[in-house]
């Protein structure tokens, strides 16, 4: 089916704004009456967000979602028929149902209490309103922030993207920690040592 196009829809959102000069975005910018700051390389990144940003950046990566949830419940049942029909030979222990039954409660209870998608949760723990006291995050400032960005109609694209690239920084960082500290081990195993004398015996 084609639709004639005699004029042409706004959207259902704004971009966040950008530079006139360069394009870039802005590293702040207002929703709904507040101040909002994107953090960038030369700000600090508090140690008690990183926990929060693992969990948010694995869930993102790997399209966690209750289909997933789902799933790993349909794998609970068949353990579940594994044990009941066969305890002795499946290798299935009821110790192993537990646990598995006790991790998918835990993973359902994470994506319950997420009302938004990942990569705006994500984008809370870089993205700072006025007077906000960093050291610290919770689901519900998140959630009030991400409110802010919905009132005042910003589309999902730039914050998708702004998810994204903290995720790339992430992982190049930790690529270059890596890379620095094996080639700093490999050069002190492969220099070589002086000649030590060893006592007469």
């Amino acid at each position: 089916m084609e639709i004639n196009v005699s004029k042409k829809f706004s959207g259902f959102g704004k971009p966040l704004p950008r530079s006139a000069e360069n394009g870039l975005l802005e590293n702040h910018f207002e929703a709904f009456g507040k101040k909002f700051y994107i953090l960038t390389k030369d700000d600090l990144f508090p140690i008690s967000r990183w926990g929060y940003f693992r969990k948010f950046a694995f869930q993102f990566m790997s399209s966690s979602d209750f289909t997933n949830a789902f799933t790993a419940w349909d794998k609970h049942l068949r353990l579940c028929n594994q044990f009941a029909v066969n305890k002795s030979n499946s290798g299935v222990t009821f110790t192993d149902l537990i646990l598995n039954c006790e991790a998918n409660k835990s993973a359902i209870k994470a994506l319950s209490e997420m009302r938004y998608d990942m990569s705006l949760y994500l984008c809370t723990l870089f993205i700072v309103s006025e007077g906000e006291e960093i050291s610290s995050w919770s689901t519900g400032i998140a959630e009030e922030k991400i409110e802010c960005w919905i009132k005042e109609g910003y589309a999902i694209d730039d914050f998708f993207l702004i998810a994204i690239h903290f995720i790339n920084t992430y992982i190049e960082k930790s690529l270059t920690i890596l890379s620095d500290g094996l080639s700093s081990m490999m050069k002190t195993t492969t220099e070589p040592t002086e000649n030590i004398e060893l006592p007469p015996t």
